[in-house]
């Protein structure tokens, strides 16, 4: 009867591509836990991204922003946003994830690639830097911000696309 422990169970479940049951699971520690858990519907919304229904996880995760506000919420949210092709509503929810953990890294990131499908270059080079700053071994981040710098100076400005940190 202890819906953290079905939880964890569904997040396991998911990680390791086993999405029927996870979703099942899921389920049973949304309802378990009653309507004031924040943590269900946040593992529910993670889960419906991985498999291709942002539409769904958009309930789950505004449930999660009602319920707590917190930033993994807001992230997830702006990731549903984002697969359903509402850029500017992802970006915002992007932007409202690092108000609440200003460390929150896939944030950070998911407003960097944003920032560079617009073109704005040097914001998404920026954000990118910060990743890296953050988690040093983030390949990811490294990787777009060598391209946007890359392409920042293919597009005939000079140097890098924003200063160095620091």
């Amino acid at each position: 009867q202890d819906w953290q422990a079905w939880s964890n169970l569904g997040r396991h479940l998911t990680e390791t591509g086993a999405s029927e049951e996870a979703e099942e699971v899921l389920r049973r520690a949304a309802t378990l836990a009653g309507p004031d858990a924040t943590d269900p519907h946040l593992r529910l919304a993670e889960l419906y991204l991985a498999t291709g229904r942002p539409t769904t996880a958009l309930v789950h995760s505004e449930r999660a922003v009602t319920l707590s506000g917190s930033a993994e919420a807001f992230y997830l949210r702006g990731r549903g946003y984002y697969d359903v092709d509402e850029p500017d509503k992802a970006e915002e929810d992007f932007r409202r994830a690092v108000l609440a953990d200003s460390r929150h890294v896939r944030a950070r990131g998911a407003i960097g690639v944003i920032r560079a499908e617009k073109g704005d270059l040097q914001a998404a080079a920026e954000n990118f830097r910060q990743v890296v700053a953050m988690d040093p071994t983030n390949a990811a981040a490294r990787e777009n911000l060598a391209r946007a710098e890359a392409l920042h100076r293919q597009l005939g400005f000079e140097g890098a696309a924003v200063a160095p940190p620091g």
